[in-house]
């Protein structure tokens, strides 16, 4: 492996642990804050970081919503209900250790379900059309709207509101221009970085709850413990890894639909053998978040072996490798396939080792001044826009599609804007889709 991957793996990281302990940070707005500095000639590289954040930033996120009560992902909400409980009653270093080894044997679970299933899927691809992908896109707009937090009239509007941003400029593609109105600067449409950064990473980081005070306690480190219990528990790990597999590949839903389904299907268990007593249960714990990571593993399929970005996130990442000189195809993904999984074998067991033995010290960000913290993300806000602005000569375009986006982000904070994002992300593509295949059709 060649040094520079060693260093995207080493930052995406050290990146996806700063992601996971700020609630409301995540791995999109991680993309679009840091993503674009490690976009290179070579689409592996940030493919490589990008994997590496997905990784550590779950892992750490089990840490915070463990310790603190505080879902950083809505993953991350069985984590809560079960280690919460968990960590008041004097067992968070059970409940870290413990749900931390699941979830790195969950990721390599996930790793043989593909290599068992890769030959089938191989030949699926033969079957892949333009009327499948119109299919999954329109899937994961109503899944969208399905599982957002809003009432479903308000994640509607947000959807049309999206797809309205989404299709500003000229699609080549069926010979149309959408509200340009003569302005060159939108002929290419709306930059991604600005109206992500002001649409959704805004109105996140003003509902999170950061800015809570919080108190700290060192965990202690009980290997011994934690790897008897999880000996107990392998059918658990086992059953919520295929879970997690599939459930990953669900568009838009994901890591979400994984960690909850593994969750409810592990109580439901308990329930049916007298074993839960209510919040607080270990088993349910590790099911949900094993299942979690397992997940962050399979997600990432439809996009390499598809050229289909299913979550917000991907598709950040889609707009960066596509933006790259070598091209991102599939031929691209076979020959590095091996890259790609030692990429992630890697990031899994450093997120392991900082999820686990290095909680305190990972934890003690939380001792830093709130005002410091809330000046250095207002700092990341702002950098990558200045910088993607200048780099294209269009930093006066970029700060004013950021000062509209904004506008909208701070009046939205209290709703759920992922349907706009989702649909600005896939409105051009969706479109193009859907004119092919009425053209298909029709010939």
């Amino acid at each position: 492996m060649e040094l520079i991957y060693i260093i995207y793996i080493i930052a995406g990281t050290l990146l996806g642990t700063f992601a996971g302990l700020i609630p409301g940070f995540g791995v999109t707005a991680t993309m679009v804050s840091f993503g674009v500095f490690f976009v290179t000639d070579n689409p592996l590289h940030i493919l490589s970081f990008y994997i590496t954040v997905v990784c550590a930033s779950q892992y750490v996120g089990s840490i915070v919503a463990i310790t603190f009560g505080i879902p950083g992902e809505s993953s991350s909400l069985p984590a809560v209900k079960e280690g919460y409980p968990l960590y008041k009653a004097g067992k968070g270093d059970i409940a870290i250790g413990t749900t931390a080894i699941g979830s790195f044997l969950g990721s390599l679970i996930a790793i043989i379900l593909f290599g068992l299933l890769a030959p089938v899927a191989m030949q699926l691809l033969v079957l892949w059309n333009t009327n499948i992908q119109v299919s999954i896109f329109s899937l994961a707009v109503l899944l969208t709207v399905l599982v957002s937090s809003n009432h479903w009239v308000s994640s509607v509007l947000l959807i049309v509101f999206g797809a309205v941003l989404g299709l500003v400029g000229i699609h080549y593609a069926i010979g149309k221009e959408f509200f340009t109105f003569g302005n060159n600067f939108l002929y290419n449409g709306l930059p991604v970085v600005p109206v992500l950064m002001g649409i959704f990473v805004i109105p996140e980081l003003l509902k999170s709850n950061f800015s809570k005070n919080i108190k700290i306690e060192s965990y202690k480190i009980r290997p011994k413990q934690n790897i008897k219990i999880i000996a107990g528990q392998l059918p658990t790990i086992l059953i919520a890894s295929i879970i997690g597999f599939f459930s990953g590949l669900i568009p838009t839903l994901t890591t979400k639909l994984a960690s909850t389904l593994a969750y409810f299907i592990q109580m439901t268990w308990e329930k049916l053998q007298s074993k839960y007593s209510g919040p607080g249960n270990l088993r349910c714990l590790v099911a949900a978040e094993t299942a979690n990571n397992s997940a962050s593993f399979s997600l990432l399929l439809p996009l390499l072996f598809l050229g289909i970005p299913i979550t917000a996130s991907e598709f950040v990442l889609y707009d960066y490798v596509m933006s790259s000189p070598v091209g991102f195809n599939n031929d691209l993904i076979y020959n590095n396939l091996s890259l790609l999984l030692i990429v992630y074998l890697i990031a899994n067991f450093l997120s392991l080792i900082i999820a686990w033995p290095l909680a305190n010290i990972f934890l003690a960000m939380y001792k830093i001044p709130k005002t410091y913290l809330q000046v250095f993300i207002i700092f990341l806000i702002v950098t990558p826009i200045i910088y993607l602005g200048y780099r294209n000569d269009q930093l006066i375009f970029y700060i004013c599609v950021f000062c509209f986006c904004g506008l909208f982000g701070f009046i939205l904070q209290k709703v759920d804007t992922m349907p706009a994002i989702f649909s600005f992300l896939v409105a051009s593509e969706f479109l193009e889709s859907f004119y092919r295949m009425i053209v298909l059709h029709l010939l």
